[in-house]
């Protein structure tokens, strides 16, 4: 083999070592089988409710921001938002 190709197949390495580091922060914590159950529940409710909450506050004309507080509990209720951050 080259060198060239020596080269090119330690920068594939590294680069796929580093694409899985930032997928994961090096982290990982393994689960039992029903915990995995419990918490890809729990993420699929999380998913399915944010959808949710975003088609309400697009159809309140409120896309492109974020709720940071409020009280719905109140006589008077409210939302306060706050401008999503720019993505650069």
């Amino acid at each position: 083999m080259g060198k060239g190709s020596q080269q090119s197949k330690r920068k594939q390495q590294t680069l796929k070592k580093e694409s899985q580091d930032h997928k994961t922060n090096g982290r990982r914590l393994s689960l039992t089988m029903e915990q995995a159950s419990i918490f890809k529940q729990l993420i699929q409710a999380t998913n399915e409710a944010q959808a949710q909450l975003n088609f309400a506050l697009t159809t309140a004309g409120i896309s492109g921001e974020q709720v940071v507080g409020g009280d719905l509990d109140s006589d008077t209720p409210y939302l306060e938002f706050s401008p999503l951050p720019k993505v650069q």
